[in-house]
């Protein structure tokens, strides 16, 4: 289905230490995103699948709370799967991060590179973990996660 996307990002950085961003919400017309750090999460050294880096909100006005909503990382799709993620390490590019969306009620799409969430509910969570057990060196690791309603043209 064609569509057209309204969005809101947040650039977060998640470091070797410490995510240090906490509960910032930005909005775009219809779109609301908050982004949570999991904690005092240290991620140098051994990873764990599935270990939440960070957890999410996406919200919608009344108005579109019909239409789907997408959700993406505007960074380097892994195997082009959508909701999967290379994240470079900002002072050495062969630094990786795998790092997957995940949410009940939603579905990856290939298309926008994200996951889709259909049905008729305002506020929808997600969550960022990683994607298979690794091995992570120190370094900066940043995110840019976006949000859009997709709408019919």
């Amino acid at each position: 289905m064609a569509g057209k996307y309204h969005w809101a990002g947040k650039l977060m950085l998640l470091t070797s230490l410490l995510i240090s961003v906490a509960g910032t919400v930005f909005a775009a017309q219809d779109v609301k995103v908050t982004l949570r750090p999991s904690g005092q999460m240290q991620i140098a050294g051994r990873l764990g699948d599935e270990r939440v880096i960070a957890t999410g909100s996406v919200s919608v006005t009344r108005s579109s709370v019909d239409d789907n909503i997408v959700v993406w990382l505007n960074a380097l799709q892994d195997g082009g799967r959508g909701g999967r993620y290379i994240i470079t390490g900002k002072n050495n590019e062969n630094n990786k991060l795998r790092v997957k969306l995940k949410a009940e009620d939603s579905h990856s799409d290939n298309n926008s590179g994200g996951i889709v969430f259909t049905g008729n509910r305002f506020t929808r969570t997600f969550e960022i973990v990683a994607d298979g057990e690794q091995k992570i060196t120190s370094d900066v690791y940043p995110i840019n996660l976006q949000a859009g309603i997709e709408t019919s043209l």
